[in-house]
């Protein structure tokens, strides 16, 4: 019998041992989605393009070519090879005794499939050069984190030791749906890797172990067994049976989850109480917070998935019990998904019984399409009388050119592609369906510069992973391709020349007098013209309604006090004040000297030797560049007064006008640093803006893209604002018009 002295002593030595293994395979990379700066608002695209795993592929995106897909590498376009050395090291890092299909705490064993000579370095911000030189890229890499001391005592799922969290917590298991075949295999790999790392990164959070939920024919292993903690369940077979998938792929999900809860795998090897369901095109940004009860579960709001739409009610009414009110149906599907594990085990036969029903179902299948199964889960749901808390920050799926409405989220699901336009009439794209057959590169390119933030967000999620992963299928053939961003400073930046900043920087200022007064002005009545502004920066834009304009520029006339010169759609013309100091009316000529009537500016709103009124009016004039993000000592206010046009979420013109007007789409409201006669005062950093009954703070997001980003006071929604400034937004027909009216 052994002796405290002993086991002491033995213990000691596998403390020992648990550290050196921990060092050894550790590598976890400081980046951060979160360190990316905030770059590009678009607004999302209105149609609901299919959110699930296809199992017909979009036949045109297999026949692309690998010239057509700009900035991507097919280098390599293999199908998988086997794997078995790689298999045979990672095999040597398990527990004695762990099989393939069971889940093991994944704290130890981190990075067996991870590269460990070299940490990757932390995603560029907005302030680091587009071309790092060579010793800002070493310190970045050498930022990585130290391993963390090796565990002791660990509870299950919590990745920390006992004592060392707050409490209260509630670990979850994560639980990630897959299939066989080369497109799921890489997604599987990626969407682990940043598990591991969230895991790792915060070891008291509620991410606790990991299981892939393996539906495969026959429930036949794979390549990925010793990789990836692994339960195997049988894949639908094809027809119409009972136990067969009707043609739908994805019927394999409510059927894999039925295997799942029955099996003892579920009770024995699942310690957790809760799960979090996700699919391998997923990638966890951060841990998710358990805001899941035992009654309760925590799902995403999709937008396609509102009961009370015209199209869906009457086929929702069909399978939703009579006596349940439909509107309160809960907007979310079966993934992803906070539940607790008896409620899972609950829901999921009458899930795969109400989708296989539905699939059965001439008007449901036709209806609900690709999002069947999803709809199967809700309404399962609902009729055991299940509601859920709906979150809009689980989960981001970002679409056409992408969001800058990243900070908050958890998880990116990437079953929306993104194409983003630069300047050179290029396209750049990332979209899952490219690589169909084979791996993505592992140095995918970075979007246009001032793209939408998600873009940056998403590829460094790809190389990130891609280059720690052992054994990636893919040479290095891959576009370098941009960093996020540069620094805001023009001079040293190369970046910036290809940035709304710096076209604008190019624009004359106005001059003190008769140029301040004018600046933010509008709309002037000329002629039959009743749509000018007269904008910051020398910008003039003529209106003709939401999303059409005609684009021109102004400055005061060389050597004068009193007249303006404006080129607007080609014309140019001289504008006379009778009064420079009240310069609230003009005469013209155009460049023939012929009269072209007079001008007069009716919003007395604005009739100010101030931009904006009391408590405001000692408000400095300053422009975008001078102010305190770029380092210089101008206020968010100063820099934003009197500019336009903006686009809001898409929709333009918006405008901050003179005696604190703000234009919208939408109608008139008011911006400024003050609301309810100075009760509130707004941050140097922020503005005011309010319309259409609602209370927004505006602040400043990328200084060289001009991005700007709206919060409402109500809820909290936020929504990106683009410059137009420097954009050409004239089309033939709109320049016809103002031709026609001047």
């Amino acid at each position: 019998m052994l002796s405290s002295r002993h086991i002491a002593a033995l213990a000691c030595a596998a403390l020992l041992v648990l550290a050196v293994i921990y060092h050894t395979n550790s590598l976890v990379a400081k980046s951060s989605y979160g360190n990316i700066a905030l770059l590009r608002n678009v607004p999302q695209l209105s149609y609901a393009a299919n959110p699930f795993e296809e199992a017909q592929y979009n036949e045109q995106s297999k026949k692309e070519t690998p010239e057509s897909l700009l900035f991507e590498s097919r280098s390599t376009q293999s199908r998988l090879t086997d794997n078995s050395a790689a298999s045979a090291a990672l095999s040597s890092t398990r527990p004695a005794g762990t099989t393939a299909a069971t889940a093991v705490d994944t704290q130890d064993s981190h990075a067996a499939q991870s590269k460990a000579e070299q940490p990757l370095q932390p995603l560029q911000t907005q302030q680091q050069l587009q071309a790092q030189p060579a010793q800002e890229q070493a310190a970045l890499s050498s930022q990585s984190p130290s391993p963390p001391a090796a565990k002791k005592d660990m509870t299950v799922g919590t990745g920390a030791s006992i004592g060392q969290c707050p409490p209260g917590r509630k670990p979850y298991h994560v639980v990630m749906t897959a299939a066989s075949g080369t497109y799921q295999e890489w997604q599987s790999r990626i969407a682990y890797y940043h598990y591991q790392k969230q895991k790792r990164l915060n070891p008291c959070s509620e991410l606790g172990s990991f299981t892939r939920l393996f539906n495969t024919p026959g429930a036949r292993p794979d390549s990925l067994m010793d990789e990836i903690p692994t339960l195997l369940v049988k894949q639908l077979g094809h027809g119409r049976c009972n136990e067969c998938d009707h043609g739908f792929i994805v019927m394999n999900r409510p059927w894999g989850a039925v295997q799942l809860v029955e099996s003892s795998y579920f009770d024995e090897k699942i310690a957790e109480e809760y799960i979090l369901v996700m699919e391998t095109d997923h990638m966890i940004m951060r841990p998710p917070p358990n805001d899941a009860t035992e009654e309760k579960p925590v799902g995403f709001g999709f937008y396609y998935m509102i009961s009370t739409d015209k199209k869906l009610e009457p086929v929702v009414r069909k399978f939703l019990n009579p006596e349940i009110d439909i509107t309160t149906v809960d907007n979310v599907g079966p993934s992803p998904l906070l539940i607790h594990k008896p409620l899972l085990r609950k829901l999921a036969r009458p899930w795969w019984e109400l989708s296989l029903k539905m699939k059965g179902d001439s008007a449901a299948n036709q209806v609900f399409g690709w999002v069947l199964e999803m709809w199967g889960y809700n309404l399962a749901a609902r009729n055991l009388g299940i509601r859920h808390t709906v979150s809009k920050d689980i989960q981001v799926e970002p679409q056409g050119t992408g969001t800058d409405d990243m900070e908050t989220k958890y998880i990116y699901h990437y079953t929306f592609g993104l194409v983003v336009p630069d300047k050179r009439g290029k396209t750049w794209r990332i979209d899952k369906r490219q690589y169909y057959g084979y791996y993505p590169a592992d140095n995918l390119g970075m979007p246009p510069t001032c793209s939408a933030r998600s873009g940056f967000i998403i590829t460094s999620l790809f190389n990130e992973a891609s280059q720690h992963i052992e054994g990636w299928q893919t040479q290095r053939g891959g576009r370098e391709g941009r960093s996020m961003r540069g620094r805001n400073d023009l001079a040293s930046n190369p970046a910036a020349s290809d940035s709304p900043l710096y076209d604008l920087s190019k624009l004359p200022l106005e001059q003190p007098g008769l140029g301040e007064l004018l600046r933010g002005t509008g709309p002037w009545n000329w002629g039959s013209l009743d749509s000018l502004y007269l904008f910051a920066r020398g910008v003039a834009y003529a209106s003709f309604g939401t999303n059409q304009g005609a684009m021109g520029r102004w400055s005061v006339a060389a050597g004068s006090t009193d007249q303006l010169d404006l080129e607007l759609c080609d014309k140019s013309y001289r504008l006379t004040f009778a009064d420079p100091t009240a310069p609230w009316a003009f005469s013209s000529l155009n460049i023939d000297t012929q009269a072209k009537g007079h001008g007069v500016l009716p919003d007395v709103t604005q009739h100010l030797q101030t931009m904006l009124p009391p408590p405001a009016a000692n408000l400095r004039l300053a422009h975008f560049g001078s102010g305190l993000a770029t380092g210089g000592n101008a206020s968010f206010a100063e820099e934003l007064a009197g500019s336009g046009p903006w686009s809001w979420a898409g929709n333009s013109p918006l405008a901050f006008l003179r005696g604190g007007v703000l234009l919208t789409p939408w109608g008139r409201g008011n911006w400024g640093v003050t609301r309810r006669q100075g009760a509130e005062t707004a941050a140097s950093t922020e503005v005011f803006a309010d319309f259409a009954g609602s209370e927004h703070t505006v602040r400043l997001l990328d200084s060289m893209c001009l991005r700007l980003q709206s919060s409402r006071k109500s809820d909290g929604d936020r929504v990106g604002i683009e410059f137009l400034g420097t954009q050409t937004v004239d089309s033939v027909g709109v320049c016809e018009t103002a031709r026609d009216l001047l």
